[in-house]
């Protein structure tokens, strides 16, 4: 079964506008992996039936070390989930996804870039 994550900043981005998203994924047999911060919505993308990762990440940060310790956290997730792709919505996602895509040490894949959406394909 092929893997797939949908990483966003919020949770609530997940739920509101990627669950129906990721249903149809699912129902045409991938593995749906969901990435975000902890918030309330967790426990409703986990009830939908979907594996979540909340990654701490303050959306404004400004920090290097705090978002250095991200991209690290990032790296470790990917690595030991082994997607074949990864969609990251909204542009901070967008950017974390790709420094990990750099730190993963895994093939580069094709990346088509939209407002808010990037679907890597490795």
């Amino acid at each position: 079964m092929q893997k797939i994550i949908l990483f966003a900043n919020t949770n609530w981005y997940l739920f509101n506008f990627c669950l129906s998203f990721a249903q149809h994924l699912r129902d045409n047999g991938w593995n749906v992996v969901l990435i975000s911060p902890p918030g309330e919505y967790g426990t409703a993308l986990r009830n939908a039936g979907f594996q979540w990762h909340p990654i701490p990440m303050q959306r404004r940060s400004l920090n290097s070390l705090r978002e250095l310790a991200l991209v690290l956290r990032l790296c470790r997730l990917f690595r030991k989930e082994r997607p074949e792709s990864c969609t990251a919505l909204r542009s901070r996602a967008r950017c974390m996804a790709a420094c990990d895509e750099n730190g993963a040490r895994r093939p580069t894949g094709q990346c088509g870039c939209r407002i808010g959406l990037c679907l890597c394909l490795h």
